[in-house]
């Protein structure tokens, strides 16, 4: 369990470092959920390379689009949901 939290904080600070102005919460939402989607895949050593391709892809599809990704101090909107989808 902690070598998973490990490797999900991991993803999170590598998809932060290349999106910065993107919320935190949310990309930690997304790749807990994608690494949860793999709970069963048989080798589980390529569960973090996956999800980060998986949130990396999301992210660069709505950055693509223009869709706002980062939240306004104080405007209580975060960026868009997306349903458990997988690319």
């Amino acid at each position: 369990m902690r070598e998973t939290q490990d490797h999900v904080a991991g993803v999170v600070d590598i998809l932060m470092d290349r999106h910065p102005s993107v919320d935190r919460p949310t990309v930690e939402g997304w790749v807990e959920q994608a690494f949860d989607s793999y709970r069963s895949a048989p080798v589980q050593a390529y569960v973090p390379i996956l999800a980060q391709r998986e949130i990396e892809a999301r992210l660069r599809d709505l950055e693509g689009r223009g869709v706002a990704l980062s939240r306004s101090p104080g405007d209580g909107n975060g960026p868009p949901e997306r349903p458990n989808d997988h690319f």
